[in-house]
């Protein structure tokens, strides 16, 4: 090794590094920034990349209330920001809240109300692709014996993709006018945008909007939660590059 160093200079090594990057340019980040919240910019490579999250819904009174995900004073106990995980009542919403009717204090964090939205000015022509991470943990407690049982539910075993892919309207799969450029790859367990993102243009990119909830059992001796966990994993590839990097023959064409 010390042979090597001696035979190219510093500068040299520093020169290549720099050259790498800039042509292979993998951009690959799991919901961080500067302070530890991934709800603000992030500025990597002079690349500008904002991701949010939050819960969407109408009260009572039809008034419709937004909640950042990442805001512990507006959704307490939903981010971690130390591991970097949100954490989100995976149990289907009517199911739940037909077991506290009447409670209008009740209005936990639920998947059918969760938007994920990406905003990126790219500053090179780029593909974009996105793998989620879940886990669906499931919390059987026992009114007879005071006591509960956790386990863990593959939930991609029931749906391909439990999530809800969402287009520039925040329209999802069997709602009219839905046309997303989102493509899920089921070999590679990738996201794709299917077109590519061009140089210098800001792109706000609407990407989840709910999806396919835990349905609670429930009976006499026993009733069901479901946590879901998630992190979310970002790649952007030059887009010359993305074979290469990728490992991919082709970017999968139409929204699916």
């Amino acid at each position: 090794m010390k042979q090597i160093i001696k035979k190219h200079s510093p500068y040299l090594i520093l020169l290549m590094i720099i050259l790498v990057l800039s042509i292979m340019m993998p951009l690959t980040f799991s919901w961080l920034s500067k302070d530890g919240s991934i709800g603000g910019n992030i500025t990597i490579g002079g690349m500008e990349v904002e991701m949010e999250a939050y819960f969407e819904y109408f009260d009572e009174e039809e008034v419709l209330i937004t909640k950042n995900a990442f805001d512990s004073l507006a959704a307490p106990n939903c981010y971690d920001s130390e591991k970097g995980l949100l954490y989100i009542n995976g149990s289907l919403k009517s199911a739940v809240l037909e077991q506290h009717e009447g409670d209008s204090n009740y209005v936990p964090h639920f998947l059918d109300d969760f938007k994920v939205q990406i905003q990126l000015t790219p500053d090179i022509t780029s593909y974009l692709r996105i793998k989620v991470f879940d886990e669906w943990e499931v919390t059987r407690f026992y009114y007879s014996f005071n006591t509960e049982q956790i386990y863990s539910i593959y939930h991609e075993g029931d749906n391909i993709f439990p999530f809800h892919l969402a287009d520039d309207a925040w329209r999802v799969s069997g709602e009219d006018g839905y046309s997303s450029l989102w493509y899920y790859d089921a070999e590679t367990k990738y996201v794709y945008y299917t077109e590519p993102l061009e140089k210098g243009v800001t792109a706000t990119l609407p990407f989840i909007y709910g999806g396919d909830a835990y349905i609670p059992k429930i009976s006499r001796t026993y009733i069901d939660t479901c946590d879901l966990i998630l992190n979310i994993r970002v790649e952007i590839v030059q887009a010359n590059r993305f074979s290469q990097i990728w490992g991919i023959d082709a970017i999968p064409q139409g929204g699916s």
